[in-house]
């Protein structure tokens, strides 16, 4: 591989050198013309599509037409990840376990439903689900009848279905389940379904559902977000995993008429005592954080991976990877605040909500990173994030770049909710959460947040 081209690209893409190379002139990912167009103009071998947003839209459809290699789902394979409530009934039509659970057009048949749920079940629970892509923002996991109606308010609201492509006109009530949830990983191409890992993901945005910002800036509900962190591998045994390459993914694969080529990831529960897990929700893609703390396992070339998906021979494949355990941590930008009248006050929650961009990030070189932790201490002390940001931190420790731009002072900053991740790896699951974690602490930008339970 001479050269990878990442679109539109961030400021970790110009820290790899000439071998990757951002793209900041495709200034949407929605832009799929331009891409394809980029993709023709540049000779491209071989395209691999991540985000969910490019996919609904047809991306790949359009690379296909002019003869494009490109690994994803077409626009109706898309389905299972762009429509919840369609995905259960498939599913539940072919057998597949999934939650008990109810689609709904109307707002008020969804809140009769949740209130009789409620009166009928006590000390159970329920999780309200957008039925179109919400970038991870449209599943409320409930803790009372209270949060149910509130979710449902805000999924079929105008602000949610403007900002989000009329996602929520569906929703799904689903019953919620307690037990052990795993993200687990499928390759197909087209005839053959292979494991492809498996990682356990942090969707809350914070530990506890008690948190002061809930209430005050989240409706009172722990709100769920693209991903706080991950761990890979998650445990699951020969056994299990057998189990759910037989029993769910290949059946899914199988009996779907479109020929599915890429990857699949599937959010499993298992509950005590049940042979077979259920499944909770499908993405049609790899996503962050999971693919941050899985994909550095792999010890077999992803190119030579990619081709057999294209040319049908994942049979043929005997896929590597590292024992070793991974960690991923990612830090976001928390709580907004402003001074009035000589008061300061937070104003906003910060991610997944409200947040701020472009604030200067610096790197803390000191054995005790904890000591500076204010402005001025971090101004005096610490050293402003650029090109050479790695050489301050642990040569094995893995950064990647979510939301961050190098800013006209040739310096990085904050430009997302999600800034950084850092990933930790280690012989243990201790080792690599120690690292992660001990790393994470010689980084900081204004309002900086991350959870401290990941990997625990």
């Amino acid at each position: 591989v001479k050269r990878v081209y990442v679109l539109p690209g961030n400021g970790g893409s110009f820290l790899l050198g000439k071998k990757c190379v951002g793209v900041p002139e495709i200034g949407s990912i929605r832009e799929i013309e331009r891409i394809r167009d980029f993709v023709e103009k540049n000779g491209v071998d071989l395209t691999f599509v991540g985000p969910e947003a490019p996919l609904s839209l047809g991306i790949v459809d359009l690379f296909k037409d002019r003869g494009l290699p490109v690994i994803g789902p077409t626009k109706k394979q898309a389905i299972l990840e762009t429509s919840k409530c369609w995905t259960k009934d498939y599913l539940r039509s072919i057998g597949v376990p999934v939650p008990d659970y109810r689609n709904f057009d109307d707002p008020e048949e969804g809140k009769e439903y949740v209130e009789d749920f409620y009166s009928e079940h006590p000390g159970k629970n329920l999780v309200v689900k957008a039925d179109g892509v919400s970038e991870g923002k449209g599943t409320f996991v409930c803790n009372s009848v209270e949060d149910a109606l509130n979710a449902i308010d805000i999924i079929t609201g105008e602000e949610f279905n403007e900002r989000y492509n009329d996602a929520g006109r569906r929703f799904e009530v689903e019953e919620r389940l307690y037990g052990h949830e795993l993200s687990f990983f499928v390759l197909a191409d087209g005839k053959n379904v292979v494991y492809f890992g498996t990682a356990k993901d942090y969707k809350r945005a914070f530990e506890k559902d008690d948190h002061p910002l809930i209430k005050r800036f989240f409706d009172g509900m722990n709100p769920n977000t693209g991903g706080m962190g991950s761990y890979s591998p998650e445990p699951v045994g020969e056994k299990l995993k057998d189990v759910i390459m037989e029993k769910i993914a290949k059946p899914i694969v199988k009996n779907f008429k479109y020929g599915y080529r890429g990857i699949i990831h599937l959010v499993l529960m298992k509950e005590g005592g049940e042979e077979v897990p259920k499944v909770l929700e499908i993405n049609v893609r790899d996503g962050d954080p999971e693919a941050q703390s899985r994909l550095p396992r792999l010890r077999s070339d992803m190119y030579e991976v990619s081709e057999a998906v294209l040319k049908g021979g994942l049979d043929e494949l005997n896929l590597e990877w590292d024992p070793k355990s991974y960690v991923a941590v990612c830090a976001v930008s928390g709580p907004m605040w402003k001074d009035s009248g000589g008061v300061r006050g937070i104003i906003c929650g910060g991610y997944p909500g409200e947040h701020y961009t472009k604030q200067p990030i610096y790197v803390i070189p000191h054995e005790d990173p904890k000591r500076y932790r204010y402005p001025l201490q971090i101004k005096k002390f610490g050293v402003r994030a650029g090109r050479d940001m790695n050489k301050y931190l642990d040569e094995n420790l893995l950064v990647f770049h979510n939301g961050t731009i190098f800013g006209e002072d040739g310096y990085l900053e904050t430009s997302g909710g999600r800034v950084l991740t850092v990933v930790g790896n280690g012989e243990t699951p201790a080792e690599a959460r120690d690292m992660a974690y001990r790393e994470l602490e010689k980084i900081w930008f204004n309002s900086m947040r991350y959870r401290e339970d990941i990997g625990e």
